[in-house]
Parts: structure tokens; C-alpha cells; sequence
């Protein structure tokens, strides 16, 4: 009876290797497409402990919580959104705006955001918009708060809401923002996007005007802080990250240099944003910056 018991246990445990090994490869499968760095994380890693055989499992979840197609729909709307043509991508995104996968999720707070910040003009429209980015940003944390791109989007869509809302309200969100951008590189350290977005945010408390300062010091016992060295850093780490990743980024590492007085810095990294070729309106407002801060040099 011993030996036919440990026999059924070695079928079992066979069994459960085959499974692991096919999740595995199954996922691996997704994640070439799906931004799979946030599985190779130490952050990701501790959730799943490697003697459980849940921590192979977990790195499947991507495959099986999207569906074929999910996936297929991701890569149409991925490749609207890289052409420029974000309002076609939000029309069919909107059609699985009930769907439980944050990585269908995260792309409509992105589509959101793309269509409000620079394809419709009407004030209130866009207010609305980053209103519906914020509620599907929060669906996806809730879904899995460990989805950087998820964690990353929400900051942005707080930012960009708090816009509409004045400087009371931009304060008093201000830890929020930095929090999500903060998990967001804490679950994927390498992805420059959020190493850029926690430079942003160092950079625009840097710049606070004393006057915010007073109204942010009435808001906190201990008010937010950071300094242009601080952004610098997370500049030149998204940067080093992926190299040319983002001409905003360019942008931005020179007009931080201007803060802390290296013109000849300065000018290299605004000369490169300058120079660079797009017809993205994003891309476009930021070589539109640097051609602008050239110019005061």
C-alpha cells in the first residue's frame, strides 16, 4: 500500500510539473506582446514564493485572464494608439469597458487621456473623460494592484483630472500621484515611462510657487518636497532605461539642466528634442518646448 501511494504521488507530482511547464510557455507566449516585464520583477516574485507551485501558476495569469480576443483587440487598438488615431482606439475599447482584465483596462485610461489632452478642445468633455479614466484605472488596481502600467495610468489620470479641478485640489492629490507612480516602479523598475513620470512629478514640486507652498503648508503637517537633482535622476534613469524612449524626456532632462544652471547641458538634450522628426501631438508639444527654451538660451 506504501509503495502504490508513493507511486500515485509521483503521478500527481508529474502531472503538476506538465501543468506548471505549459502555463509557463503559455504565458511566456502572451507576455511577448502584453509587456511582460512586471513577471521577471522581484516585486511580482514576492507575491508568488517559489516553493508554492502558485508562483508558476501566477505567471499565467495574463494568459488566462486574456482571451483571444482580448489579445487580438489589444493589437489593433495598440497600433491606432502608436498611429495617431486614439478616438478610433477608444471607440472600440469602450466596447469591452465592462471586461475584468486591467490590461484592456489600463489601455482605455490611456485612450482617454489621448483623446482628452489632445484631440477634442471642449473643457468639459475632457473633464469628463478623465473622470471615466480614473473609475477604470481604479477597476484595474482593484483587479491587480500589482500591474504597473495599471498603477502608472492611475497617477497620470489623477494629474490630468486634477487640472479641471485648481490648485487646492492638484495639492491635496499631489502623495496620491507620487504613491502610484512610486508602486508602478516598484513593480517594474525597468520601464522607463514610469521613471520618467516620477521625474515629472519632482519636477513640478520643485517648481511650486511660494504662494502654492503656504497653501500646500495649510493642506499637510509636512507638505510634499523635492528638488530639480531629484527629477534630474529619474530623467536620466528613464533615459538609461530605453534610450530615446520618449522626446519628452529630452525635454525634460534639459529644462531641468536649465533649472540647475548647465546651459551647455541644457542645450545638448533640448538640440536633440528639437531635431526629432514626428507627427504625434504629444511628441510635437514637447519639440515645440524645446525649439521654445533654444530660443531663451
Amino acid at each position: 500500500k506504501k509503495k502504490k501511494k508513493k507511486k500515485n504521488m509521483r503521478i500527481r507530482n508529474l502531472f503538476q510539473v506538465i501543468r506548471v511547464v505549459w502555463l509557463r510557455a503559455a504565458a511566456q507566449q502572451s507576455i511577448r506582446y502584453l509587456g511582460g516585464e512586471r513577471f521577471r520583477t522581484e516585486s511580482w516574485r514576492r507575491h508568488f514564493p517559489r516553493n508554492k507551485i502558485n508562483w508558476i501558476v501566477g505567471t499565467g495569469l495574463i494568459v488566462m485572464a486574456t482571451s483571444e480576443e482580448d489579445l487580438q483587440m489589444i493589437k489593433e487598438t495598440d497600433a491606432m494608439y502608436y498611429g495617431g488615431k486614439s478616438p478610433e482606439a477608444i471607440q472600440i475599447l469602450r466596447r469591452h469597458s465592462q471586461t475584468n482584465n486591467p490590461e484592456v483596462l489600463w489601455r482605455l485610461v490611456r485612450a482617454c487621456y489621448t483623446v482628452g489632452k489632445f484631440f477634442i478642445k471642449d473643457q468639459a468633455e475632457s473633464k469628463r473623460l478623465s473622470a471615466e479614466a480614473i473609475e477604470y484605472a481604479k477597476r484595474g488596481i482593484a483587479i491587480d494592484e500589482h500591474n504597473f502600467s495599471t498603477q502608472k495610468w492611475m497617477g497620470i489620470a489623477l494629474s490630468w483630472s486634477s487640472d479641471f479641478e485648481g490648485t487646492k485640489v492638484k495639492i491635496e492629490r499631489s502623495f496620491a500621484i507620487r504613491d502610484h507612480f512610486l508602486k508602478a516602479i516598484e513593480c517594474n523598475p525597468t520601464d522607463a515611462l514610469g521613471q520618467h513620470l516620477m521625474g515629472l512629478w519632482c519636477f513640478g514640486v520643485a517648481e511650486v510657487p511660494w504662494y502654492q507652498q503656504k497653501i500646500a503648508a495649510v493642506i499637510f503637517a509636512t507638505p510634499p518636497s523635492a528638488t530639480y537633482d531629484e527629477a534630474l535622476a529619474y530623467f536620466l534613469k528613464a533615459e538609461e532605461a530605453k534610450p530615446g524612449f520618449y522626446v519628452a524626456n529630452w525635454t525634460c532632462i534639459g529644462k531641468t539642466y536649465i533649472q540647475l544652471g548647465k546651459k551647455a547641458e541644457a542645450r545638448e538634450w533640448l538640440t536633440k528634442a528639437k531635431t526629432f522628426t514626428t507627427t504625434d501631438p504629444e511628441d510635437l508639444e514637447a519639440v515645440n518646448e524645446a525649439a521654445a527654451l533654444l530660443r531663451k538660451l
